[in-house]
């Protein structure tokens, strides 16, 4: 999570993310991938009554057991052609020879009436809706490999040799479209149809709510790799110890398909597959790895060092980074002086070896969790949906900055909201350390809203707090506890409470929701700790509650804006996630006999 609030927010959330009516859910990917049956599902599924499927207008001869009306509208190429002239289609394109198309009125008429209209286009399709600027998420769904897809293909007997070439053809020009920034919102690898249809359903929820794509549901690169002896001894190389993988159990790209074939690869080992299978490339994997000094110098914990420190830009650059590494010196050695510093550490000695698991890692208290966790000598695993910052993550914490070993981090692309993701991750946890489990969850992930007034509040913000805030925070901590009584190994929950679940700071700028949902995990730290006392286990179980601390927070609370983001924070000096992670450190450093119940930290500035 981030900070917390304690000056109303001034920025109003942009009409793109307001709940102003359900989306179109446009779907998309090649012939023989399996985008008829995950429709089919999605429109038998729970959700049904709330969609509605739009049925795309073809030139092309019904096949046996189609229906016109209900698999496609029929209709001849100069009648098609007539309603392009007319600007009757909200997209249409020429495939294998044949035109396709979906009517504009059908789609409006359907958002309209207060469904989401579901879409089976092409590529060209989507490029035409995304540039119309129809408020849609649009998913792309991909095999796991073209040789897969090829052997769907032939299980239909209906191609030819000479249409099987063109379609297979047509497939890898369709997935590099992938390659096009911000043409989809989501890749689902349909390896595994129960998840890929789970998630799609999952998808096809926030169209109805009208809430935008999650960032980081797209790799920011995907090819083939061709078979061949070069290409199996790459594979070879990048698929040894130090790769690191995504979350498995659901179906997107934060699901195992679409991770195992990502990789999240450590040091500098290119994830490379053969057989024509589907890989993505991390941003910047292709680069050689900065010095050092760049990738402290790139973290967001650094930055706001930086910030911190701006009024002295007077100093001279030599005495400035005198004061860095004198910094940084005092933070290896603790959070609070010499004395109290070799205090902690002799605390800290307990852990060294033990597997630390942080949610909410891509940025802010997390972030500053992981790096200091790391330099206590932890293994860590770090959790969070955002690829590219995990990436960046791992970059800083195997320099010299923090000098992790590559084989003690573990960035897992997961979200906690999604049950199926959390309850995986032991299961990735064991395959990169087969003797290790959870010993110390830190629950951090966690989120505000700014349009969440109980007057006239976003129902789907107050799903999203809820979702990321405490239903996130319990699954996170049931998948933690259920590791270690597998293990018999009790270790620490910490979770971060905030100011918030201590009092409402600014109810008159929608605060109460976001209060109310930090009270809840403050009662379940206080609730999981009499379980655990009424279950005789040695568990331990923390909360930290800080104020005001300078994140990313109030930028997500604001949509974006980043002025009313600044409102905030420029109001007085504010914490520093590396004073929240010390907290953590402090926690951690108790002895056996003490348990750390409640840290409550603010800036010397803030009132309440």
């Amino acid at each position: 999570m981030g900070a917390e609030q304690s000056t109303p927010a001034e920025g109003q959330a942009p009409d793109s993310n307001t709940l102003t009516g359900p989306r179109a859910l446009v779907v998309c990917g090649p012939s023989g991938v399996g985008k008829g049956t995950l429709i089919k599902r999605l429109m038998s599924g729970p959700d049904a009554a709330k969609l509605a499927f739009s049925v795309s207008h073809t030139t092309r001869k019904a096949r046996d057991g189609e229906v016109d009306g209900i698999h496609y509208h029929f209709v001849s190429k100069e009648d098609f052609q007539e309603g392009i002239a007319a600007g009757r289609f909200l997209e249409h394109a020429e495939v294998h020879a044949n035109l396709y198309g979906t009517s504009k009125q059908a789609v409006q008429d359907t958002l309209t009436s207060g469904k989401a209209a579901v879409l089976d286009v092409d590529v060209q399709g989507a490029r035409q809706i995304r540039k119309a600027g129809v408020p849609a998420l649009l998913v792309f769904v991909a095999p796991p490999s073209l040789e897969e897809l090829e052997r769907r293909l032939r299980g239909r007997g209906t191609e030819t040799p000479v249409s099987m070439e063109r379609r297979i053809q047509n497939a890898r020009d369709e997935i590099s479209s992938l390659n096009e920034r911000g043409l989809f919102d989501y890749l689902l690898l349909n390896d595994d149809l129960e998840a890929t249809a789970a998630e799609l359903s999952r998808i096809a929820q926030r169209a109805i709510a009208g809430l935008p794509a999650e960032p980081g549901q797209v790799p920011d690169e995907v090819r083939f790799e061709e078979d061949g002896e070069e290409g199996a001894a790459a594979a070879g190389a990048a698929g040894g110890a130090d790769s690191v993988l995504g979350i498995g159990g659901s179906g997107s790209t934060s699901n195992a398909a679409a991770a195992a074939a990502a990789g999240m690869q450590a040091a500098e080992a290119l994830p490379t597959v053969g057989s024509g299978t589907i890989s993505t490339v991390p941003k910047g994997a292709q680069q050689s790895s900065p010095a050092a000094a760049a990738h402290a110098q790139g973290s967001p914990v650094a930055q706001q060092r930086q910030q911190q420190s701006a009024p002295a830009q007077q100093q001279q650059p030599q005495q400035q980074e005198l004061e860095q590494q004198q910094e940084q010196e005092q933070q290896l050695a603790g959070p609070s002086g010499a004395a109290a510093g070799g205090d902690v550490a002799a605390g800290l000695d307990a852990w060294r070896g033990k597997v630390a698991l942080v949610t909410g890692a891509s940025s802010g208290i997390g972030w500053a969790v992981c790096e200091a966790l790391g330099r206590a000598g932890l293994r860590v695993v770090a959790v969070a949906r955002r690829r590219e910052r995990l990436q960046e993550l791992q970059q800083l914490v195997l320099s010299a900055a923090v000098g992790m070993a590559p084989s003690d981090f573990l960035p897992v692309v997961c979200d906690v909201t999604k049950e199926a993701e959390v309850s995986a991750l032991p299961k990735i946890i064991v395959k990169h350390w087969p003797d290790a489990g959870v010993d110390v969850l830190v629950n951090n992930a966690g989120l505000s809203r700014n349009d969440a007034s109980l007057f006239d509040g976003n129902t789907a913000s107050w799903v999203e707090m809820v979702s990321t805030n405490i239903l996130g925070n319990a699954m996170a901590t049931r998948m933690a506890l259920q590791d270690m009584r597998r293990r018999n190994s009790w270790g620490h929950v910490i979770n971060m409470v905030g100011l918030s679940g201590h009092r409402i700071p600014d109810a008159p700028a929608g605060g109460t929701f976001f209060a109310a949902t930090k009270f809840a995990v403050r009662a379940i730290t206080e609730g999981l700790r009499q379980e655990a006392r009424a279950n005789k286990v040695p568990l331990r179980v923390s909360g930290i509650s800080p104020g005001l601390v300078e994140t990313e927070f109030f930028t997500v609370r604001a949509f974006g804006d980043e002025s009313a983001a600044k409102a905030v924070t420029s109001s007085m000096q504010c914490l520093q996630p590396s004073d929240v992670a010390n907290a953590v450190l402090w926690c951690l450093s108790a002895p056996p006999y003490m348990e750390v119940n409640d840290i409550v930290i603010r800036p010397t500035q803030q009132m309440i």
